[in-house]
């Protein structure tokens, strides 16, 4: 309630059907460490897990919180696979948790499923180990096989999380699980300098021409 700026709150209403958002909840996951003494019993994608005060305090007052260090958060509403007509697994950027892609959940036409990928160490107030690209890929491909039925696109955004895709895609496809379609987004070239004297500098030293598929996809991997 007082995060939100709202009086009246019942312990049953929805924190984002009250206008709460992803930056709200990190503010009330820091409340809670504030209240709890520098741990808080839940993280920011728990929020989105159990959007309702009932529901936050059944999960704050588990003795195991294993079950809930799940790596694969669906952001959209539940469906039934007769009634899924494509599901979207999707990794952030480096820094990011998976809540960035709430928006785009909540922009998807019906029959639309959208799993984001929370990648351990960037939720608020969780104390996780970091895992290696390779160990968070096949992690997630167990969650993807396990969760994920039907049509299946992978995303990732930004150079950490192509790396990411294409080793989860890599995974899934090892493991006979057909991919529809894997996007990579935002990895953009380096600008090189122009002009007379350092545009032709810049490309002799770059040598764009001796680059190929196969450095990039190297360098992907090193991340």
């Amino acid at each position: 309630a007082q995060v939100l700026g709202i009086d009246g709150i019942g312990i049953h209403d929805n924190f984002f059907d009250l206008g709460g958002h992803s930056l709200l909840a990190t503010r009330v996951v820091a409340r809670l460490r504030r209240e709890f003494g520098g741990t808080a019993p839940i993280g920011v994608m728990d929020m989105f897990k159990c959007p309702t005060v009932a529901e936050l305090a059944v999960l704050a007052t588990r003795t195991s919180k294993t079950d809930r260090r799940q790596i694969l958060y669906e952001l959209t509403p539940p469906l039934r696979d007769d009634e899924r007509t494509l599901s979207l697994v999707c990794a952030p950027y480096g820094g990011a948790n998976a809540s960035i892609y709430q928006g785009l959940a909540t922009a998807l036409p019906a029959g639309h499923s959208l799993y984001a990928i929370q990648v351990p160490g960037r939720d608020t107030g969780q104390a996780q180990e970091q895992l290696s690209v390779e160990q968070l890929a096949e992690a997630c491909a167990k969650e993807v096989l396990a969760k994920v039925h039907g049509p299946l696109i992978v995303y990732g955004h930004c150079g950490p999380g192509v790396a990411l895709a294409v080793a989860l895609a890599e995974k899934l496809d090892a493991a006979g699980r057909e991919i529809d379609a894997l996007y990579l987004g935002a990895v953009f070239p380096f600008t090189r300098p122009g002009g007379r004297v350092f545009g032709p500098l810049s490309r002799l030293l770059v040598m764009d021409g001796l680059r190929g598929d196969r450095n990039l996809a190297n360098e992907l991997r090193g991340l």
